[in-house]
């Protein structure tokens, strides 16, 4: 994984305007814009590890001087090797072991990932509450939603492995 360069934040503000401020801190999840068109249209999720605003000083091009994320992907059961089966849940995830950076810009909306037992306690599921129970093995040869301007790479592919045991509620939000 790689490290963020510059000044690392524990927060960062989302959107504001006269009634309220949405602020995006570590360990948050949130909605990603996927940038360039997926074969679903739906936003990627994952979760914040890192914040990091780039110093003043940087020679990074000015799009690259957002304040940047360092995220851990969520997986639907259908992006997945083998698919979305029986036994999946409407709002499920996969935690996954892919990390990648993006810039704040592409932040749509913060979202919650719930172990499966505090999902299924929730007496009214929203549009952006998902579980997550599985881990997903994957190992990138193509960039996800890097925040980039030339989106993700084409002609690269995932290899990938779903792991059998229940993702831990401690590590769930």
């Amino acid at each position: 994984m790689k490290n963020l360069k510059g000044t690392k934040l524990t927060q960062v503000v989302l959107f504001e305007d006269t009634d309220n401020k949405e602020i995006l801190k570590v360990g948050d999840c949130v909605l990603i814009n996927p940038e360039a068109p997926s074969g679903s249209g739906l936003p990627f999720i994952c979760k914040v590890v890192t914040i990091a605003k780039p110093d003043a000083a940087s020679d990074a091009r000015p799009e690259d001087r957002d304040v940047q994320l360092q995220v851990n992907w969520f997986y639907r059961p259908e992006e997945a090797v083998g698919g979305r089966k029986a036994f999946h849940g409407e709002k499920e995830l996969f935690l996954s072991d892919h990390f990648d950076q993006c810039s704040v810009k592409t932040v749509m909306a913060k979202c919650r990932v719930l172990s499966l037992s505090r999902y299924q306690e929730l007496e009214h599921i929203g549009e952006n509450d998902f579980f997550a129970r599985f881990t997903y093995r994957v190992r990138p040869s193509s960039s996800r939603g890097s925040g980039s301007s030339s989106g993700s790479s084409s002609g690269g592919g995932f290899s990938a492995m779903l792991c059998c045991r229940p993702h831990s509620a401690a590590t769930a939000q």
